[in-house]
């Protein structure tokens, strides 16, 4: 696989997980399998913010130049925003979907 295919590949495995930890944790207390308990959606975002850091340190490639290091990070920041927010659209249509209101 090419390396200029993994960035993209990270993100939208990163932003594919949301629904699907969203839809485990909902089907897991909807069917009385294991109660998730509140506490665990900082956890899931810990885990998130980790990720991302992780994909940014991992695959975005590094700068000489200082001013193109903070666009590049504003970018990848602002990506990562807009992405999180379709994961999350999609992890509310999923749920009420599958569980109602």
């Amino acid at each position: 696989m090419k390396i200029s295919w993994l960035l993209p590949i990270n993100v939208l495995l990163w932003g594919a997980s949301i629904p699907a930890m969203n839809y485990s944790a909902m089907a897991l207390s909807a069917h009385r399998i294991a109660k998730v308990p509140d506490a665990a959606l900082p956890i899931f975002i810990l885990v998130l913010l980790l990720w991302a850091g992780f994909i940014y340190w991992r695959l975005v490639p590094a700068m000489q130049n200082p001013y193109q290091r903070i666009i590049v990070l504003v970018l990848f920041v602002g990506t990562m925003c807009l992405v999180g927010l379709g994961a999350l659209w999609v992890a509310f249509v999923v749920a009420v979907a599958t569980f109602g209101l």
